[in-house]
């Protein structure tokens, strides 16, 4: 069965060596819309499987017995998603991250909920950093709400899923217009108009309440509203303070008939805008910490902060990989091409990706770690893909 993906887990892996050999890491693509069926997903594991081992049959740097424990490890991922493994691509994955290595004792199937590139990657450690923006996407809550219904819907942008609904009677909902009202026993227009402005204020209340004890511990991204603009301020006015200030958009949807995937259609660019707001602001501290000496621009001075422990946000620009050295005795990472280690003098190690193994140091450390799209204007290009808040 599959394991969730969570920062817990991450840093689990990130915290895994094997110490005699290499540990096979493969992501594969389930995206709906580009493999819509089982026999797309066969073809699609099929073709990434086939690259490994053709990856690791024309590795040159793999000893014979590393070789061997690879050559097996690819023919295990095989056998388990052809067989027991195959319903973890049918419980709404948009991706596989698949860890094996015999020598370290590890076979882990993550379900990652967006799309992933097909990849393989072969090391001392399984690859985080390509799912380390996966692992901090807490869930977003939908909030549809008009005079009479409400809706809840949680998700991400892979995916979103109805988790409570209400219908609420409201006085005069269906024919109460003046002449009507009057008709009916002289009750006036105006009785009935403010019998349901009251149905409508306790239906709002209601579902105020009703989203604050939902929501009670729950993760939460943030949550968007969605409804004519009249109501929805209205229920944001009544939220509970908390949940208030987790508000952070509106949707044009209609809120009864609407399904889960018309919602999230309606919700996706809007996901997107605050996303890409949130990395923007995330880059602007790290870069105003850079002006203090609380941050470090360029993958030495990172490393350099990572040896010292001090690291309290990596961000990393997609792609992004070099060459290094990491020490056997003290753990020490450098891009110098050094034979021994600048604190303890042991001999060092190559390392074919010192970014990745950056990565799985910062995670390990208990920071934070964020793999972002590169622009060609932001701090990242700027600084060789790499930069990082310090905590000291």
């Amino acid at each position: 069965m599959a394991t969730e993906l969570t920062t817990d887990r991450l840093r689990a892996l990130a915290e895994t060596r094997s110490p005699e050999g290499k540990v096979l890491s493969v992501f594969i693509n389930l995206d709906p819309h580009e493999v819509p069926t089982p026999a797309a997903r066969a073809t699609e594991i099929r073709a990434v499987l086939d690259a490994a081992a053709r990856q690791v049959r024309d590795h040159d740097a793999l000893t014979d017995a590393e070789r061997t424990a690879l050559t097996a490890d690819v023919e295990r991922v095989r056998t388990h998603l052809g067989g027991a493994g195959a319903e973890e691509m049918t419980g709404g994955a948009r991706g596989l991250a698949v860890f094996a290595s015999e020598p370290a004792a590890l076979f882990e199937v993550i379900a990652l909920p967006r799309a992933v590139a097909p990849e393989v990657r072969i090391a001392e450690r399984p690859a985080v950093s390509t799912i380390a923006r996966l692992a901090s996407t807490d869930p977003w809550w939908v909030l549809l709400v008009d005079r009479r219904h409400a809706r809840l819907l949680c998700g991400t942008v892979a995916g979103l899923v109805e988790h409570w609904r209400t219908e609420d009677a409201v006085a005069g909902h269906h024919d109460q217009g003046p002449s009507k009202a009057r008709d009916q026993g002289g009750t006036s227009h105006e009785h009935h108009q403010r019998s349901a402005e009251k149905d409508v204020d306790d239906h709002l209340r209601g579902v105020a309440a009703e989203l604050r004890r939902l929501l009670d511990d729950e993760p939460c991204a943030g949550i968007l509203l969605g409804g004519a603009a009249d109501i929805t301020g209205q229920i944001r006015d009544l939220l509970a303070p908390e949940l208030a200030r987790q508000v952070q958009g509106q949707i044009d949807v209609e809120v009864w008939t609407a399904s889960p995937a018309q919602v999230l259609q309606a919700a996706t660019p809007e996901l997107r805008r605050i996303e890409q707001e949130h990395d923007a602001a995330l880059l602007a501290r790290i870069s105003d910490a850079i002006g203090t000496g609380k941050g470090a621009a360029g993958l030495g001075p990172v490393l350099d902060a990572l040896n010292e422990r001090r690291v309290g946000t990596i961000v990393v620009a997609t792609g992004t990989r070099a060459r290094g050295v990491r020490c056997g005795g003290c753990g020490w990472l450098a891009i110098s091409a050094s034979g021994t280690c600048g604190a303890c003098g042991t001999m060092t190690d190559g390392v074919d990706d010192i970014v990745e193994e950056a990565v799985a140091r910062a995670l390990a450390l208990g920071a934070s770690a964020h793999v972002l799209p590169r622009a060609d204007d932001d701090l990242l290009s700027q600084h060789d893909g790499v930069v990082a808040g310090l905590r000291f």
